[in-house]
């Protein structure tokens, strides 16, 4: 046991209560650990890996590939979640859902301040059923309507119907 001040080299581990500082990691046997700087904590990785795990298993990863920071999740089919305060309630405001490619779900409405690109053969798929499709094929354009009267209306409220004929 050391009391009071070290300076210089320390050989071995140092133990203060149940938390100990070895040559390469620091433990702590209970509890929460806090770092609490004055300014800023800078991660260094030479590898440009940071790993984020429990009990020993890896669940994310942050990375440099070729300068593009990239975030991963770790765990097969596990989705990533964002998650924020709305008004004192936790809501998950867009899931990733690894399960399905990467399929993003917003809890709520999606805003594009520009153009939303779809590459050909790609839809822009409407209701439960998929019940009204937009898309381009490379070489024509489709709206097709798989049930009812697809109806144009006018900000008056008019109203067109457009039916098929054989």
């Amino acid at each position: 046991n050391v009391t009071g001040n070290v300076t210089g080299n320390v050989t071995g581990n140092l133990t203060s209560g149940n938390l100990t500082i070895s040559s390469t990691e620091i433990d702590l046997s209970s509890g929460t650990l806090t770092l609490d700087v004055q300014d800023e904590i800078h991660l260094d990785a030479d590898s440009g890996i940071i790993r984020i795990r429990d009990d020993g298993g890896d669940i994310g990863m942050f990375r440099n590939e070729s300068q593009d920071f990239t975030i991963r999740s770790m765990v097969s089919n596990k989705d990533m979640l964002f998650k924020g305060n709305d008004n004192g309630s936790v809501i998950t405001a867009l899931t990733l859902d690894m399960a399905n490619s990467g399929q993003a779900v917003f809890n709520s409405s999606v805003f594009v301040g520009s153009h939303l690109y779809l590459v050909d053969n790609k839809k822009a798929v409407f209701g439960a059923g998929e019940d009204l499709q937009i898309f381009h094929d490379g070489s024509n354009s489709y709206i097709q309507s798989t049930t009812g009267n697809f109806n144009l209306t006018t900000d008056g409220g008019n109203e067109f119907a457009l039916t098929a004929v054989n």
